[in-house]
């Protein structure tokens, strides 16, 4: 009897879990779908479009979509040393553990990538801006704006003679002004009728 009710104690959780495994299969995995796909193609039209007036360089280039989960990698183009393997329109692979998955620029088998951490936002507005922030990312030491300024020391006034250190060190962005100024009137210039259209 205590075996029967555990088993029927048990049903519905192991439906619940075939339920839940279906779902996530029935999403796919990144590297199989068109969404995916979909995605870096937006991302792609996108930077094209903009054709460089930004920022005076084209935000287009390697970029790759990785699944939490999963480490799966979608990529626009090939790798310099082989570790994605083409998949249609597409090249596929497996980010190593000894790289995070995040929102990002970073050097990867040869070349300077834009990474995308999957999901990413549903509203294409939303996506369009993520993907393009993170493609700035990937060029911004070549515009000038490191992506980690060396850490500063600063006095703080009124601490001298308290007993502790009067100094601190702090992570600044000098280039954040410099970045906005450069951008603002390139801003007001740029159309972005290829988001909407997206």
């Amino acid at each position: 009897m205590t075996v029967r009710r555990r088993r029927n104690r048990l049903g519905p959780l192991i439906v619940c879990l075939s339920l839940q495994a279906a779902m996530v299969a029935a999403q796919g995995n990144p590297r199989d779908t068109a969404l995916t796909r979909q995605y870096l193609h937006e991302a792609d039209s996108i930077a094209a479009g903009d054709g460089g007036l930004l920022w005076g360089l084209s935000l287009a280039g390697p970029m790759m979509l990785v699944d939490r989960d999963t480490r799966a990698i979608v990529a626009n183009v090939d790798d310099g040393e082989g570790r994605l393997k083409q998949a249609g329109s597409v090249f596929v692979g497996t980010l190593p553990a000894d790289q995070n998955v995040s929102n990002t620029g970073f050097n990867w088998a040869g070349r300077r990538w834009t990474m995308v951490a999957l999901p990413v936002p549903k509203n294409p507005v939303s996506r369009a801006a993520l993907m393009m922030h993170e493609r700035w990312h990937r060029i911004q030491d070549s515009l000038g704006f490191p992506a980690r300024a060396p850490p500063t020391t600063i006095s703080i006034p009124g601490m001298a003679g308290c007993g502790c250190d009067s100094r601190a060190e702090r992570y600044s962005e000098p280039w954040l002004p410099k970045a906005r100024s450069a951008a603002l009137p390139r801003a007001t210039r740029c159309s972005f009728g290829v988001i909407a259209a997206s």
